[in-house]
């Protein structure tokens, strides 16, 4: 017996299912990508880390809020991976963005202590 895909279920399951094949897919290809971009010689570098976590976040969250329709424009591989990339590459330039804007502050005094500014 087929199941109907129109059943709000089986979309669930589904979409449910797409999130991890997702990761287990391309969590490899947007590790490298993240480290190559913040310049890590490692790729379990704390930062790469975070974004590629952050990376995925995003896209769960986007893949909730598109229609069946958009979901299936993404259904091949380029498709996937560009808009993977996508996200990946906002959340590289949101983190060397918010990084870049603190400025360790030595006060010059003998024993005095080191500020961030942001």
């Amino acid at each position: 017996m087929v199941e109907d895909l129109g059943d709000p279920v089986c979309q669930a399951l589904l979409r449910n299912r797409m999130d991890s094949i997702l990761y287990e897919t391309y969590e490899r290809n947007i590790r490298r990508s993240v480290a190559h971009k913040l310049h890590r010689s490692r790729d379990d570098d704390p930062d790469v880390d975070e974004c590629v976590q952050e990376t995925f976040k995003n896209a769960y969250q986007n893949l909730k809020s598109r229609s069946d329709d958009e979901l299936s424009n993404l259904a091949h591989y380029s498709g996937i991976i560009k808009w993977l990339h996508g996200i990946e590459r906002n959340v590289v330039r949101d983190f060397w963005w918010s990084n870049s804007r603190r400025v360790l502050i030595n006060r010059g005094e003998p024993g005095g202590d080191d500020v961030m500014a942001t």
